[in-house]
């Protein structure tokens, strides 16, 4: 017998490892399943599912990230939809985000939610991630 699903989104990348060792790195996913063409990650209870782009329907604008001289990803900050996670802190974050190739804006750019301080940053191949940092309240 097998589980219930959980709540989940896909999220479709030219690089599969890529993807997965940032968001494994910056926001401490787990990965269950994986093929060829897509894999699984635990996000927090939320499913990541990263899936190919096959390279039959991939355009330009799809590639890996950054071109062979390193330069930044462009960032879609015009998506219809920007995936959210929970991290233990942003400045870490921000510093993984960009070893793995992403980033983060700089702290300047950081809101306070309900419960959380959030910051906008990106994965290596431009989609947009918000990152939320728990905020800690005295007793």
């Amino acid at each position: 017998m097998t589980e219930t699903p959980h709540p989940g989104v896909v999220l479709f990348v030219s690089d599969l490892r890529r993807a997965a060792r940032f968001f494994e790195s910056v926001a401490g996913c787990r990965i269950g399943h994986a093929s060829a063409d897509y894999l699984t990650l635990d996000a927090a209870g939320l499913e990541l599912v990263l899936h190919r782009i096959p390279a039959e329907v991939a355009g330009p604008e799809d590639g890996v990230g950054h071109d062979s001289g390193g330069s930044a990803p462009a960032v879609r900050e015009d998506a219809s939809l920007k995936l959210c996670l929970v991290v233990a802190s942003l400045g870490e974050a921000r510093a993984r985000a960009a070893e793995q190739g992403g980033g983060l804006r700089d702290a300047s750019w950081e809101w306070d939610g309900d419960g959380y301080r959030a910051c906008d940053g990106w994965d290596p191949e431009g989609n947009v991630v918000q990152f939320r940092e728990p905020l800690r309240t005295s007793v």
